[in-house]
């Protein structure tokens, strides 16, 4: 009977210290991933007993040992905000795409489907990518648009960008329908303000 109670006190002792271990580990390495859907990925990895390390690789994210995450890889495993976000475009096209995307769409999908990048910290559009997220307000650049044809020049750019692209049709229609809307909505404002000061 001795050796019974020895032995069940023995693996309490064994697997208090794997939990701890465990317990350490997890405050010690911190996971982030560069997204939601990675961050979902590696959650489901690690609840199958899978390592840390496998998970990060697959999932395509980085363990760290402080309590901050690269901007390369701004989700954490803690509850907390997502870093301040900003949409970068190539061209007003692209940004004009982008601004029309997001009210129903998320910044990802968006960016793919106008040809556009996501920064986080810091929030500089790099060269490639030099437009920023502050939309052009300049009237003459409104009746430019407006003249050519705001919804043949930007609209239509969306559905030729995404011929080759992973982003479902119907997302692609769904943007071209905001898009035409948003440029009703800018060539109206601009007639609007135009007859106001005439």
């Amino acid at each position: 009977m001795e050796g019974k109670g020895v032995r069940f006190h023995f693996t309490a002792v064994i697997m208090g210290v794997l939990i701890l271990g465990l317990i350490v580990a997890q405050i010690e390495a911190k996971s982030c991933c560069r997204n939601t859907i990675g961050r979902n990925c590696y959650n489901a990895c690690r609840l199958t007993g899978t390592s840390q390390s496998a998970c990060a690789s697959l999932c395509d994210c980085i363990h760290v040992s402080g309590n901050t995450c690269p901007s390369t890889h701004p989700r954490s495993n803690m509850l907390e905000r997502a870093p301040p976000l900003k949409g970068c475009c190539k061209d007003t096209l692209g940004r004009n795409c982008y601004d029309s995307c997001l009210p129903t769409g998320s910044p990802r999908p968006c960016a793919t489907l106008c040809d556009c990048i996501n920064v986080y910290s810091p929030l500089t559009c790099p060269p490639t990518h030099p437009s920023s997220n502050m939309l052009e307000s300049s009237g003459a650049i409104i009746n430019e648009y407006c003249k050519l044809g705001c919804t043949s020049s930007v609209c239509d750019a969306i559905t030729t960008t995404n011929k080759n692209s992973d982003v479902s049709e119907g997302e692609v229609n769904e943007a071209v329908e905001h898009c035409v809307s948003a440029c009703s909505k800018l060539c109206n404002k601009g007639a609007k303000t135009a007859l106001a000061s005439a």
